[in-house]
């Protein structure tokens, strides 16, 4: 079976020569474009956690913030301070298992909407599926290849449905913020890390608000994301039904 660039089939048998190429490539879905919307639902649940438990790690940040001020009067015994660490702790687990269940979701969405765009034989398709994923685990080139590799896919899905118009994207704001939510959350780290158990409060201040920072970025890279994956699913739910760019040809 051959699919065209709008997903619609263009014959069952194919010819021998022009179709061999899509027809022996391991990107290739055999069985058509598949669909994104199941994987979608999940990321998006996945996100609006992640962004939920950020909101409160901001909130958690500020009053230690106000914990540490040497004007506080601190209103809790020593028991409720324990109780206080451990719903602190509590939520820094939750957010890494958040991070990770949405890594594995994003993954297997950015891999299944790059094989659908080879399926369909589009031109902006240039980066393997497998490395839609494997770039995030590259030093140095983590710092722009993803990108690239979603960037391909928006495009892609876009021009797929005959879509010519230059709109946002939404990709400079997504990467823009995933960097620095990265990058200050290292800082904090390192901060914390290097003074050890002789931290000054001046110094933890200047941790918190890195940490601080990197809870706001967060947040705005994962609604980013979220919008960029909602575009992107409902255009292959349409290359799927046929696609629309023959009614521009």
């Amino acid at each position: 079976m051959e699919f065209g660039e709008n997903g619609a089939v263009i014959s069952n048998k194919g010819d021998a020569n022009s179709g061999q190429d899509s027809a022996t490539s391991i990107h290739v879905f055999e069985d058509g474009p598949r669909s994104l919307k199941g994987l979608f639902t999940w990321a998006r649940y996945g996100l609006i956690g992640y962004m939920i438990v950020e909101c409160f790690m901001f909130l958690t940040v500020l009053f230690l913030v106000w914990l540490y001020m040497p004007t506080t009067v601190i209103p809790f015994d020593m028991q409720t301070l324990e109780r206080i660490d451990l719903a602190i702790t509590t939520v820094v687990f939750t957010l890494i298992a958040l991070f990770w269940a949405c890594a594995f979701l994003v993954a297997r969405f950015t891999y299944r909407a790059m094989r659908n765009l080879y399926t369909v034989g589009s031109k902006h398709a240039e980066m393997s599926p497998g490395w839609t994923v494997g770039w995030y685990f590259i030093p140095l080139a983590n710092l722009f290849k993803p990108a690239e590799g979603m960037s391909q896919i928006v495009h892609g899905t876009r021009h797929a449905l005959g879509e010519t118009k230059a709109v946002g994207s939404g990709i400079p704001l997504w990467w823009t913020c995933w960097l620095l939510t990265n990058v200050t959350q290292t800082i904090a780290d390192r901060i914390v890390r290097f003074s050890g158990a002789s931290i000054d409060v001046s110094t933890q201040f200047v941790a918190f608000g890195f940490e601080g920072l990197s809870s706001i970025v967060g947040i705005a890279s994962a609604w980013a994301l979220m919008r960029i994956l909602s575009s992107v699913s409902d255009g292959h739910e349409k290359i799927r039904q046929g696609g629309v760019a023959e009614v521009f040809d």
